[in-house]
């Protein structure tokens, strides 16, 4: 089915809330970005405080809003509040028209990744990314009748429950792993069993960007080049539509990537994803990498999925970040940055132990469920014409 499009600007405007009978020592509710949980909207630490110590640069709002974050995008905050309350004017209070707009399926739709991948690059700011509004504003999207919309904000209420649970399951996992990894190998900054610490460019074989040309956008056909959006901490992403661009012999044997390969994102819009790693394993025919992917092979003496669990770990995100360069809003590790880092390297049997642990928890724990599938084509249908 094809729902007719309208203008955000046309079905929620930004309208705050005026003349707010309040005496100044009265408590309110008082948000600003960081007690907002990125992509749940939940609220992480709810502060009222007297409504005189609120700033000048807020505005008040209510239960009939949807507050959107234009301050990074990418971040993807999105409120629906229950209550009276200011908030910092980085928040955009959208009050949808309740006769064609349901508040919880506007939220829903804010908060779709094809949203938030199109509208954070519709920003300016290199340092403070923020929307620009006007384009914003007359983004289309689509409008099911209210009766649909409802029906569709229960069936995803219903699996963000139980995605929830899922995900609670899940945080115990991964504690559990980091606790196991920390027992046996401890942190490895403080390095604490005295495992031997060199720079990661003396121990491996070798690391190498991959190509800078692009497909035209017009056609889609070749080899197959993986690009940053493709690495995800799961691994890499074969499930959808695959880049291909025709090589030449020449970049082939630059790019080609093989197998146990760490792929390596330098370059992104969000720091948080620079440094994101995946290990290649095999596919049914030849792969090559971008130039936003460093390329790492690794020697005999460090287990692949070690080291990318490492990296990927919160306990190298620091030593990732030292490295990181900023310039027009992109965030960048060189090739010579990631050499530098820093990284222990226990005994081979041990880093194969901590391996098997972590496969065996992930077989139980990290599978994709039935919740997750409806979840994923209820918000497809949802998000159908953002492209």
């Amino acid at each position: 089915m094809s729902w007719p499009k309208v203008k955000l600007g046309d079905v929620a405007p930004a309208i705050p809330v005026k003349n707010v009978n309040l005496d100044e020592d009265e408590l309110v509710w008082q948000l600003n970005l960081d007690q907002i949980e990125s992509n749940t909207g939940k609220i992480v630490d709810k502060v009222k405080q007297p409504l005189s110590s609120a700033g000048s640069s807020t505005h008040f709002f209510n239960n009939e809003h949807v507050l959107y974050s234009k301050l990074r995008p990418y971040l993807n905050k999105v409120v629906v509040p229950d209550e009276l309350g200011i908030a910092t004017t980085e928040l955009v209070p959208m009050k949808p028209d309740q006769k064609r707009l349901n508040k919880e399926y506007l939220a829903y739709y804010l908060r779709s990744k094809p949203f938030v991948e199109w509208v954070s690059t519709q920003v300016s700011g290199a340092k403070m990314p923020r929307v620009v509004m006007s384009i914003f504003w007359q983004h289309e999207m689509p409008l099911p009748p209210l009766y649909e919309q409802e029906r569709i904000v229960s069936v995803l209420d219903k699996s963000n429950r139980l995605r929830q649970k899922r995900e609670q399951a899940i945080k115990l996992a991964d504690d559990f792993l980091r606790a196991t990894f920390l027992e046996m190998f401890g942190d490895p900054i403080e390095n604490p069993k005295g495992w031997n610490v060199k720079p990661l460019a003396d121990q491996i074989v070798h690391a190498n960007n991959g190509i800078s040309r692009r497909r035209k956008e017009d056609t889609n056909e070749g080899d197959i080049v993986l690009r940053l959006q493709d690495v995800h901490y799961s691994g890499i992403a074969f499930d959808k539509e695959l880049n291909r661009i025709k090589l030449v012999d020449k970049e082939k044997q630059i790019a080609r990537v093989e197998h146990d390969d760490l792929l390596f994102i330098r370059v992104n819009g969000n720091p948080n994803y620079v440094g994101r790693t995946a290990v290649f394993k095999s596919y049914i025919e030849p792969v090559y990498h971008n130039d936003h992917l460093i390329r790492i092979k690794l020697d005999n003496e460090y287990q692949s999925d070690f080291l990318c669990y490492l990296i990927n770990s919160p306990f190298s995100r620091k030593l990732i970040a030292q490295q990181i360069k900023t310039s027009a809003g992109q965030h960048t590790i060189s090739q010579d940055g990631i050499l530098k880092l820093m990284f222990y390297r226990p005994p081979i049997e041990l880093q194969e132990k901590f391996i098997n642990i972590k496969n065996k928890i992930e077989s139980i724990f990290y599978r994709k469920d039935k919740h997750e599938d409806l979840f994923a084509s209820i918000s497809n249908k949802l998000i159908h014409s953002i492209k």
